[in-house]
């Protein structure tokens, strides 16, 4: 990030090539994780955050794995949570939750992920509610997959830390 990289990785985020999309999305999940110190602030105030959340919609499975990682990533901090929600990122991880046919497990998984970590700051739950997030949670519930149970449980775990959330 600090040699200049992170221009030239928005650039191959936004060029319509699914084996280009795949690589620069998963290197800024790569990226995302060093959540220690200022990388991610970084990122965030170079704007890489509307091209990565412009692919959450794309048709290619890999491409959104790697755009809920990073999500779920970002997420993890709280000083990314702000514009994580202000951007309208909690839309993309509904759509996590929900997948698409052929998508594998680790989407919702990362989408679960994101949801609960966002959910560790009590503000934020009001938008969870109202986006959908929490009720596309509840799919997941059951799923086959123990990691994608344990990242639900804690979303909800996060969620039911309010009282006022109980009913």
């Amino acid at each position: 990030a600090r040699n200049g990289v992170l221009p030239a990785l928005i650039a191959l985020l936004q060029r319509n090539d699914s084996e280009r999309e795949i690589h620069a999305s998963a290197t800024v999940a790569n990226m995302a994780e060093m959540v220690e110190g200022r990388t991610h602030r970084r990122m965030l105030d170079e704007g890489i955050l509307r091209p990565l959340l412009n692919l959450s919609e794309n048709p290619q499975p890999e491409v959104r794995r790697e755009v809920a990682r990073a999500v779920a990533l970002f997420a993890s901090k709280r000083d990314s949570q702000g514009r994580l929600l202000r951007s309208g990122a909690v839309s993309s991880c509904v759509a996590f939750l929900r997948g698409k046919a052929g998508e594998d497990v680790a989407t919702s998984r990362y989408g679960a992920l994101a949801i609960g970590n966002l959910a560790v700051i009590p503000t934020n739950h009001q938008e969870l509610f109202d986006s959908g997030g929490i009720a596309a949670l509840m799919p997941l519930a059951s799923s086959e997959d123990l990691e994608t149970r344990r990242c639900t449980a804690f979303a909800l775990n996060n969620i039911a830390s309010r009282e006022e959330n109980h009913l």
